[in-house]
């Protein structure tokens, strides 16, 4: 745990599980915790965690700004507090009423402060996920859970945990503490890049390097901005742009990719059913062996939604696939993917055992579901029109428990075909 000091902001409290009084936000020195770098792991909350952020102006979307935070497991115990820079995040959640935030801590002078919070690793950089449109708020949990237990070192899904978040003493219901996708020794753990761009981390993004292959540019996360030379952006792109040649001339793109992280990758993003898998919201990475590999991000429009693209359709693939087109179509490919899904039914994958992550996921997040249903009116959330109505969490859970029973079977049969 890293101690932090605080920056006076506003003074805010937040309810713990416990019914012990909350701790005032105006006694810096009382509420620094004690480094615990020695003590031994914790099990992970069984309820949300508790988040409290107090701001001295409203957050932007764009150049952030430092705020109060204190983070406390389920029944008050502090975890850490301090100063954390806080943005708004996101393309099309930027206009949804309860937001994204990307969340840095950083020290008084403005510099980035790593952090161990709730099991998940110590690093500056923390998504808070709003997840509005998923009425369920399981889906991208689920699916980094489940691309974390068919995987191995060095692939690696976003860890997380849930969390209730209070804002200069508003209530803003139930999100997602979610890690970034860096490298990192608890994230993407592999040697620093030589200045060559050999090892990078991509993001699909509006900006960046030129793709034919998906939608917009590849963004460079890794290296940072302040290492981003011309020699590295050039490896960076000599890289992509190989495997992408062999895409669009539909050769074998396993010669830069490694094909069991390509096929888990397919596996989760076809099992999930994501609108925008394979065309935004993915991240590609390249390591120590020289071979890339893929991450799922963004899995909201899952699961039965949205309505376009025959989205809500259990007994379809993922309409557009630009980005796989051509490792899907190798006899390779084909031969794994039925192996691998054959496996992953036998564990991660059965119907029983994604049935009980989701019961597990709703049960850590327990009377939060009602407490964030009260705060925002679940008849209400929206995209654009091509949600299909709910009326309440109870009948959102049904839905999705059907729609997965469905799809486990549909590709049951189908999955030799693909």
């Amino acid at each position: 745990m890293l101690i932090l000091p605080f920056l006076a902001c506003s003074s805010t409290t937040i309810p713990t599980d416990s019914g012990t009084a909350p701790l005032p936000r105006d006694t810096a020195a009382d509420l620094l915790p004690a480094d615990t770098a020695a003590e031994p792991p914790r099990p992970a909350p069984t309820a949300p965690v508790l988040i409290d952020v107090g701001c001295p102006s409203p957050i932007p979307d764009e150049a952030a700004i430092p705020c109060d935070i204190r983070l406390t497991w389920p029944d008050g115990t502090e975890e850490a507090s301090g100063i954390a820079a806080f943005s708004q995040r996101g393309r099309s959640s930027l206009g949804f009423p309860k937001h994204q935030y990307k969340v840095e801590f950083i020290n008084t002078d403005g510099v980035s402060a790593p952090v161990s919070l709730f099991g998940l690793g110590r690093e500056s950089d923390w998504v808070l996920n709003g997840m509005w449109i998923d009425r369920a708020m399981i889906r991208n949990k689920l699916a980094w859970d489940l691309f974390n237990a068919l995987a191995a070192p060095p692939e690696h899904a976003p860890e997380s945990v849930y969390a209730e978040v209070t804002l200069d003493g508003a209530y803003l219901g139930v999100f997602l503490l979610n890690q970034t996708i860096d490298r990192d020794a608890s994230r993407l753990d592999f040697a620093a890049d030589d200045g060559t761009g050999a090892r990078f981390i991509v993001a699909a993004d509006e900006s960046g390097i030129a793709s034919t292959v998906q939608y917009g540019s590849w963004k460079v996360e890794y290296p940072g901005e302040s290492e981003q030379t011309r020699a590295v952006l050039g490896g960076i792109t000599e890289h992509l742009a190989s495997w992408e040649a062999e895409i669009v001339a539909g050769g074998d793109p396993f010669t830069e990719m490694d094909l069991d992280s390509f096929v888990r990758f397919v596996l989760i993003e076809e099992f999930m059913k994501n609108n925008d898998g394979y065309y935004l919201s993915h991240r590609v990475w390249r390591g120590d062996d020289g071979k890339l590999r893929m991450v799922p991000w963004d899995l909201d429009l899952t699961l039965g939604q949205p309505n376009y693209n025959e989205n809500w359709r259990s007994d379809l693939w993922i309409a557009y696939r630009p980005l796989i087109v051509s490792g899907s179509a190798t006899a390779t490919f084909k031969a794994r993917f039925v192996e691998m899904w054959t496996e992953a039914r036998a564990g991660a994958l059965a119907t029983d055992a994604v049935l009980a992550r989701i019961a597990a996921q709703r049960a850590t997040m327990g009377d939060a579901v009602d407490r964030n249903w009260a705060t925002w009116d679940i008849t209400t959330v929206d995209f654009g029109g091509e949600l299909y109505a709910v009326a309440s969490p109870e009948e959102e859970y049904a839905r999705v428990d059907t729609w997965v029973r469905a799809r486990l079977e549909w590709m049951d049969a189908s999955v030799a075909a693909y």
